[in-house]
C-alpha cells in the first residue's frame, strides 16, 4: 500500500473557485494517490463552480465535497469528522504539496508513534510566476516533556498549520482552537493554537525537504477593520485560558502555565501595539543582531536543524523536480489573475 492511501488532503475554501480549480487540477496531473476532501463555504456560483471542479476531475482522483454554513475552525473541525484516514493534512485552497515528501512524512509518523506531526520546508512563492521564493524551513522539536516542547517551539516558532498530523490529533487541535479563538476577529490567536497544540500533543519531526508550497497573496490573515481594545482583550483572555488549560493537561501547573504563556504570548494582550512602540535600547538591538548571524552561520551548517527564512536550494527539491515544474508551468500559464477572477464571482455570488 502506497503511505499516501493513509493520507487525506482537507482543502478549506470560500468562494476562490478559481484557484481550487487550478490547486485540484495539479494534483490531477500529478496522480495524486491520497484521498482529498474539499470544505466549501462558497455561494451561489462559487459553490457551483466548485462543484464542476470535484465532477470534472472525480474519475482522476479520490475526491469528495462537503458545504458548510460555518467560520473555519468550525468548518475544519466538521470536516474532519468525515475523515476516515489515519493521517490529515490541512491544504489552503490555492497551495501546492508535493506527493514524495508526504508520503515520506506519513512513512515516518507510521514508525514513531510518539510523533504528533511530521513536517517539511514550507515554500513561499510570490503570486508572479517568476516572483521571489523563499524556503522556512523547520526543525526536529524531540524532547520528551510536553512543557519543554511548548517552551522550545514558542522561542523559535515555524509554521506547523500544515504538517502532516494524526487525524484524531487534528481533530483534537481544532476543537481546543475553535473553542478557545476566533479566527475571523483575531486570527494570530488562532495561529499560535494551530501551531502549538501538535506541540503540546507529541513530539515534532523535520524532514529537509520541500513538501508544501504556499502563494503569498501580498496580504495578510483576516483582522478587525477598527481595533477594539475591550474586544481584543476578551479574545485574548480566552486564548489564555484555552491554551493554559491545555498546558495543564499536559503536565504543568495553572500558574506556571500563565507564566509560560504571558513570557512569550503576553505582548499580544493589547494587539502587540505597546510592544510595537518601544523601541530596543544599544543592548537590545546588539542581542537581536547576534542571534540573526548566529542563526545564519548554523544554518549554513545545519540547515535542516535551524527555521531561517531564506533562498530555495535545489537540494529541497530532491525527487521532486517535475511537481515544481509542473506548478510553475500552471503559474505562468494562467489566462487570468484568479485573485481578480474569484473577487469578480464572489461579487456575481452576491
Amino acid at each position: 500500500m502506497s503511505p499516501l492511501q493513509l493520507l487525506t488532503l482537507v482543502v478549506p475554501t470560500r468562494n476562490c473557485p478559481t484557484m481550487l480549480n487550478r490547486t485540484i487540477g495539479y494534483l490531477a496531473r500529478i496522480g495524486f494517490g491520497g484521498r482529498i476532501l474539499i470544505l466549501d463555504s462558497s455561494d451561489g456560483v462559487a459553490r457551483q463552480m466548485n462543484l464542476g471542479t470535484v465532477t470534472r476531475h472525480g474519475t482522476d482522483l479520490d475526491i469528495g465535497l462537503l458545504h458548510f454554513e460555518k467560520t473555519y475552525l468550525q468548518k475544519c473541525r466538521a470536516g474532519m469528522g468525515r475523515v476516515v484516514t489515519p493521517y490529515s493534512v490541512l491544504c489552503a485552497d490555492d497551495s501546492f504539496v508535493f506527493s514524495d515528501a508526504l508520503g515520506r512524512l506519513v512513512e515516518f509518523l507510521e514508525d514513531n508513534s510518539g510523533h504528533s506531526a511530521a513536517t517539511g520546508i514550507r515554500v513561499s512563492l510570490s503570486r508572479e510566476p517568476n516572483g521571489k521564493c523563499y524556503a522556512m524551513p523547520g526543525r526536529p522539536i524531540l524532547n520528551d516533556s510536553p512543557v519543554v516542547r511548548f517552551r522550545d517551539f514558542a522561542s523559535n516558532p515555524f509554521p506547523l498549520g500544515h504538517a502532516v498530523q494524526r487525524t484524531d490529533g487534528l481533530i483534537n487541535v481544532l476543537e481546543v482552537a475553535s473553542a478557545s479563538t476566533d479566527f475571523e476577529m483575531t486570527p494570530v490567536f488562532a495561529e499560535i493554537v494551530l501551531n502549538q497544540m501538535p506541540v503540546l500533543l507529541g513530539r515534532i519531526h523535520f524532514e529537509p525537504v520541500a513538501a508544501y508550497v504556499c502563494i503569498d497573496r501580498g496580504r495578510h490573515l483576516p483582522a478587525p477593520i477598527v481595533f477594539d481594545g475591550d474586544r481584543w482583550t476578551t479574545h485574548f483572555q480566552n486564548f489564555r485560558d484555552g491554551l493554559a488549560e491545555q498546558l495543564e493537561i499536559a503536565g504543568a501547573t495553572m500558574d506556571h502555565s500563565y507564566v509560560m504563556i504571558d513570557r512569550y504570548y503576553g505582548d499580544l494582550w493589547d494587539g502587540g501595539q505597546r510592544a510595537s512602540s518601544r523601541r530596543p535600547g544599544v543592548l537590545g538591538r546588539c542581542r537581536r543582531e547576534t542571534v540573526r548571524h548566529y542563526r545564519q552561520l548554523v544554518n549554513l551548517i545545519r540547515a535542516d536543524h535551524l527555521l531561517q527564512r531564506r533562498r530555495l536550494r535545489t537540494a529541497d527539491l530532491k525527487g521532486q523536480r517535475p511537481e515544481w515544474l509542473l506548478m510553475h508551468d500552471l503559474l505562468a500559464h494562467s489566462s487570468t489573475d484568479p485573485f481578480a477572477t474569484d473577487a469578480a464571482n464572489t461579487r456575481r455570488a452576491a
